[in-house]
């Protein structure tokens, strides 16, 4: 009795090409299968975050290597201007020493 209740069991029917059922398991393509397809698409987009992720610290990286630069370029123009200016101070009161005769021309 019990082995009657089994096999009646495990024996289905054929199926028709009316029968519109579903199957429980699909055995199309690979890429049919949302239980395949779901895994393989959140690997994909955390590899799409990852990278934006690492491209946007390697631009601000970037962008503060750009302002350090700057920043050290603006204060080297600013040290030469003002070396320069003490320089022109210099040469123009020896200018006007030697112009008012204070200053003796040899003693350069």
């Amino acid at each position: 009795m019990l082995t009657e209740r089994l096999f009646a069991r495990s024996a289905r029917p054929a199926r028709t090409t009316a029968d519109s059922s579903p199957s429980r398991w699909h055995h199309g393509p690979w890429w049919s299968n949302s239980y395949l397809l779901t895994p393989l698409l959140s690997i994909l987009v955390f590899l799409v975050v990852m990278s934006l992720i690492l491209w946007s610290l390697n631009r601000r990286e970037q962008q503060q290597q750009e302002d350090t630069l700057y920043r050290n370029v603006a204060w080297a123009q600013q040290q030469i201007r003002l070396s320069m200016t003490g320089a022109q101070e210099q040469i123009q009161a020896l200018a006007r020493d030697l112009a008012a005769g204070h200053a003796d021309p040899h003693s350069f």
